[in-house]
């Protein structure tokens, strides 16, 4: 990996690459739906589940090798008016409150909160009305180097499906992606962007706490337990209450598993997730040097094995077909141990 990061993340070499996947993508997608129209070929699974699982895997595996870095915007764009501008600066500017960014938000001084764009799924809270009750706040999956928040992520159906039932609002923050090739774009800038979004809800829109529910997808769930950590710790310094509940859907909880376990895992074939994108996650977005034993906040980073005891409800989802799935039912079970309640998987 290490070797085909140095070439093809480069161009020429990027570009040879990236024709060469373009030029065979038809192939290997005429090549997939033969093979998976077999019954034996997807054993416990639809044609359907087996096909989106792998067309998911081959872009997970280009993007991994030419280290795709997504495009982000701070400008409205197709969202309109479902469309918000978060400003860390106007949430403590001229307030009494406290500042929501303390602790392990501040291990970097070259990492600083920064405006970050957000978006109202289906529709943003009706001004100049009361509070709703129930708000949604979602922070989407792709390692921390892939994904975000507009409508044209087609991975957004999930959630955006989860507030219809609800019948709330979902808030869904883009926060900053991590890369190799910038230092302050590491842990904690992610982090800092989901404590923005949170105590935006809380000290902008007045929304009460005990009527949010933070939700999480892979590093999106990664986030929210380090959300629920950082309230549950620092509560004092920031005045931040906790939430309503969290919902976690197959957290990526242990940044400390090589490439060699993911491969080899039983559920390699059943899943999209594979060990060249857990090592781009894991080199983009840990700190450089930063290991468990020499940091005394790694439990934001890395969960697993660092659980913590909150008050808050919490709702673990994964799957039997997932990589993910041990160490899923292993962070439940942790939290379990030290007194959460809710932990279900």
């Amino acid at each position: 990996m290490a070797l085909r990061r140095s070439l093809y993340t480069r161009h020429p070499f990027k570009f040879l690459f990236t024709t060469w996947f373009l030029a065979s993508l038809p192939f290997r997608l005429v090549g997939s739906v033969l093979y998976y129209l077999i019954p034996a070929t997807r054993p416990g699974r639809t044609f359907q589940q087996a096909l989106v699982t792998k067309l998911i895997y081959l872009w997970f595996s280009f993007a991994t090798t030419v280290e795709f870095r997504t495009s982000k915007s701070l400008e409205p764009g197709a969202e309109k008016e479902r469309f918000v501008l978060i400003d860390p600066d106007e949430l403590t500017e001229g307030s009494t409150t406290p500042s929501p960014y303390t602790g392990p938000l501040t291990t970097n001084p070259a990492i600083k909160p920064g405006k970050i764009a957000a978006f109202w799924y289906d529709a943003p809270p009706a001004p100049g009305k009361a509070p709703p009750p129930l708000v949604v706040l979602h922070f989407h999956a792709g390692a921390f180097v892939l994904g975000g928040a507009r409508t044209k992520m087609e991975a957004n159906w999930g959630p955006v499906t989860l507030a219809k039932q609800l019948g709330c609002p979902m808030l869904m923050p883009e926060y900053r992606l991590s890369n190799t090739q910038d230092e302050t774009t590491r842990f904690p800038a992610a982090f800092q962007d989901a404590v923005t979004a949170y105590t935006y809800l809380v000290r902008t829109l007045h929304i009460a706490p005990e009527n949010i529910i933070l939700s999480g997808d892979s590093a999106g769930g990664n986030l929210v337990l380090a959300l629920l950590r950082y309230i549950s710790e620092y509560q004092p310094q920031t005045n931040l209450a906790p939430p309503r509940a969290a919902l976690l859907w197959s957290p990526w909880v242990d940044l400390t598993t090589p490439s060699s376990v993911i491969d080899a895992h039983r559920n390699r074939d059943t899943d999209f997730i594979f060990g060249g994108l857990n090592d781009w996650g894991i080199a983009s977005y840990v700190p450089a040097g930063l290991k468990p034993d020499n940091n005394p906040h790694f439990g934001y980073i890395s969960p697993l094995g660092r659980e913590f005891r909150t008050s808050v409800p919490i709702f673990l989802q994964t799957s039997k077909a997932e990589v993910l799935y041990d160490s899923n039912v292993e962070v439940a079970r942790g939290l379990r141990d030290v007194g959460c309640d809710g932990g279900d998987f």
